[in-house]
């Protein structure tokens, strides 16, 4: 709803979106240390979210799954440039009939 309606100002919004979501995601992936701490969490959050009953927002990392959120945020972007020029039906400023 941002974007207006022309492909090329499309193409190009999810580009810079898919390219911000990999910079934090690299971050921490530089700073992993495997060797240290194998079979341990890396990333933890643990925030107690209600009182009454406990309950726990719990969020953790290991180190393969790190990386492949990592490889997910580096592909995501190659796959906008890959479909640059080829799609054109589904796109929002075309018109759909159901």
């Amino acid at each position: 709803m941002a974007v207006p309606n022309r492909d090329r100002d499309i193409r190009w919004f999810a580009l810079i979106v898919t390219l911000f979501e990999f910079v934090p995601v690299s971050a921490p992936c530089r700073a992993l240390s495997a060797a240290e701490n194998v079979g341990v969490f890396q990333f933890e959050i643990n925030h107690q979210w209600i009182t009454s009953p406990n309950i726990h927002f719990h969020w953790a990392s290991t180190g393969i799954s790190l990386w492949l959120v990592l490889l997910t945020t580096f592909l995501t972007p190659l796959c906008v440039l890959i479909s640059w020029n080829s799609i054109h039906e589904a796109s929002r400023s075309s018109s759909f009939s159901c």
